[in-house]
């Protein structure tokens, strides 16, 4: 068992001699499981049952034997080749860490992602990604290998792959002992549907303004909230009625609560502990948030 964080790798690609190549494939239909075939520098195929319940750090490993796993090989339609290299000099607290880069190939040529491996939960929450580190991408549902293997036409393979960026803030404060997660409602232009949503305050670049700028001008304009911007940027899919926008969360720690802003009548805001965020009233979207809060800051 083992606790993973995935970030977009910036860093240039090594050296060819150092890489390994391997072939993932996955067989459909498992539900919460990623049923996973990996098949090493042309080695026989070694059957790994990997799960990962939707996007929690935690995952289990189970090997099979290589009769199975040959038989399950043809099996499985969906394929990823990608190449690997030991991820080194990665220390967390004096403790050092193992990991790998992933440089992938075909439909997914240009990709290139570090994945850190954790013991614990805890050690996972503690880890400071250094700053040649990209977004992060776990709480991304589009990054697990699983849905790799399938066409994703808007996937971005880089953060400079993309037009459709946007930047906001992942608010979040102390109250009574308990974190609560601080989200804001659509206004009546912003969606076709005839009914508001609840989001994170968000906006489009802006000229002159770096991202982690944008998120906290938003968290105040939006929300009316202010504080300290802490851990490291994530990126998740953000659904429009125009398409899907690329959003990456600055996660912000609450330290002034307005009581009139910007935009306070134009939308609620509603503070909510992360533990009675419920995909059926506040949406898959406010969901993903919540778990990586709850995974790495609450």
């Amino acid at each position: 068992m083992s606790y993973e964080r995935t970030f977009f790798w910036t860093g240039s690609r090594p050296s060819e001699k150092f890489c390994r190549s391997e072939e993932l494939a996955f067989l459909p239909n498992t539900g919460l499981w990623d049923m996973r075939l990996l098949k090493q520098n042309s080695l026989p195929p070694a059957l790994e049952l990997s799960l990962q319940q939707d996007q929690s750090l935690k995952r289990t490993k189970v090997l099979l034997d290589q009769e199975a796993s040959a038989d399950l090989w043809e099996q499985a339609p969906d394929r990823i080749v990608r190449h690997g290299v030991p991820l080194e000099k990665i220390v967390s607290r004096g403790k050092k860490l193992s990991g790998e880069l992933f440089f992938y190939a075909g439909p997914l040529a240009g990709l290139k992602t570090a994945v850190v491996r954790f013991a614990s939960p805890e050690q996972a929450r503690l880890f400071r990604p250094p700053r040649y580190f990209g977004y992060e991408l776990t709480f991304d549902p589009r990054f697990r290998e699983q849905s790799l293997a399938q066409p994703q036409p808007t996937l971005p393979l880089s953060a400079e792959a993309s037009a459709t960026w946007a930047f906001g803030g992942l608010p979040f404060r102390q109250k009574g002992g308990q974190t609560e997660l601080v989200i804001i409602s659509t206004r009546g232009s912003e969606t076709t549907r005839g009914s508001s949503r609840w989001i994170f305050p968000k906006g489009q670049p802006e000229k002159g303004l770096t991202p982690a700028q944008v998120a906290v001008m938003e968290c105040h304009e939006e929300a009316g909230v202010g504080g300290n911007l802490v851990g490291h940027p994530l990126l998740l899919p953000f659904h429009r009625d125009s398409g899907i926008d690329n959003l990456v969360l600055f996660p912000l720690r609450v330290k002034k609560w307005e009581t009139t802003w910007r935009e306070a009548g134009q939308r609620e805001r509603l503070s909510i502990r992360i533990t009675e965020v419920d995909p059926q009233v506040h949406g898959d979207f406010i969901v993903r948030g919540a778990q990586a809060l709850l995974d790495l800051y609450a």
